[in-house]
């Protein structure tokens, strides 16, 4: 009787015995897979960061440097190998590669008389074979809109430029935050005199602000931003609408002097907008030294692929050490 009783103590111990191996392999199954796919997710998350910090070096670097020098540059690289040279429309197609094979942006950098060289960066380095950097620029096209930020200047400079008198610019806007935003058009004037260049000072003629407004005409804005008559309606429910041509060799007569356009600003007010520009006649290509160029840099590195693109003006221009305030004396707008 008592074998009978010991046999059945040894089965059952035997049983939970094995019942407790089966569970604790499966934890510690799952805790090896679980920290096999964490440790897999850190890899991902560290490439996919220094695959960002690449294109941001990139980027940050050639911004630096106005369009036209980038592009002498990779024509230079190009008639090297006697390759096509770059074109406006189609842009570096194909792109710019740096790889353990290929260095063309390294050419680029060493051409433009950067220190830093992208061939011995410590982080996703190029001597990893599936590593590579790829550059693009080109022209941006006509439906590409480029946002600014409350506060923001967006300028279009004429200065210097061989333009035809019967050139003008259509700009056009769009939402792209809250659709109570508006902008304020700015027009600066300089002599013609080119020896004695005066700037005209500012003239309430000179200043045109907008609101973004529904097909009835009126602003959008709830907070009384634009309560008074001073802000125009800007209709973003109609896609065709634009202001009004601008001409781009437009003069004015003022105290007895001859003025021609200079610059012309946009500022955002209260929300991020959206703006774009073509020109008039198109046979006359207007916009040459004045187009809005497309940089696209990306990055793969250890497979994880990452990449930031910017939009930067063809003509390199600054804002002004001290921007004017608007009032309108009721408080801040």
């Amino acid at each position: 009787m008592n074998n009978k009783k010991n046999k059945k103590y040894e089965s059952q111990a035997l049983a939970i015995t094995m019942v407790v191996m089966v569970v604790s392999s499966i934890i510690a199954m799952s805790i090896y897979f679980r920290s096999q796919k964490d440790k897999t997710l850190t890899l991902e998350e560290r490439a996919s960061a220094e695959a960002l910090e690449i294109s941001d070096l990139i980027i940050d670097k050639l911004t630096l440097f106005p369009v036209k020098d980038v592009f002498d540059q990779i024509n230079q690289i190009r008639e090297t190998k006697n390759l096509e040279w770059f074109d406006y429309v189609d842009g570096t197609i194909p792109p710019l590669k740096e790889n353990i094979e290929t260095h063309e942006i390294s050419e680029l950098f060493t051409e433009l008389g950067l220190i830093d060289n992208i061939r011995n960066l410590s982080i996703c380095p190029i001597s990893e074979g599936s590593n590579e950097y790829q550059l693009t620029i080109r022209q941006a096209d006509e439906n590409t809109y480029f946002e600014i930020r409350p506060g923001q200047i967006w300028s279009l400079p004429t200065k210097g430029l061989d333009i035809n008198d019967q050139c003008s610019v259509n700009i056009k806007f769009e939402v792209r935050g809250s659709t109570k935003a508006g902008f304020v058009l700015i027009k600066s004037y300089r002599s013609v005199d080119s020896i004695n260049s005066t700037y005209k000072n500012y003239d309430y003629e000179d200043i045109t602000s907008y609101c973004f407004a529904n097909s009835s005409g009126e602003c959008n804005s709830l907070n009384e931003n634009f309560f008074d008559d001073n802000w125009q309606p800007y209709d973003i429910t109609n896609s065709e609408h634009s202001l009004p041509p601008i001409q781009l060799k437009e003069t004015i007569e003022s105290e007895g002097v001859t003025y021609v356009l200079d610059e012309i600003r946009i500022k955002a007010i209260g929300g991020t907008i959206g703006l774009k520009y073509t020109s008039t006649p198109i046979e006359l290509d207007c916009l040459a030294g004045l187009r809005m160029m497309h940089l696209r840099v990306s990055a793969n590195c250890y497979g994880i692929y990452r990449g930031k693109e910017v939009l930067i003006p063809d003509k390199k221009w600054h804002n002004s050490l001290f921007d004017y305030v608007i009032f309108n004396a009721e408080g801040s707008i």
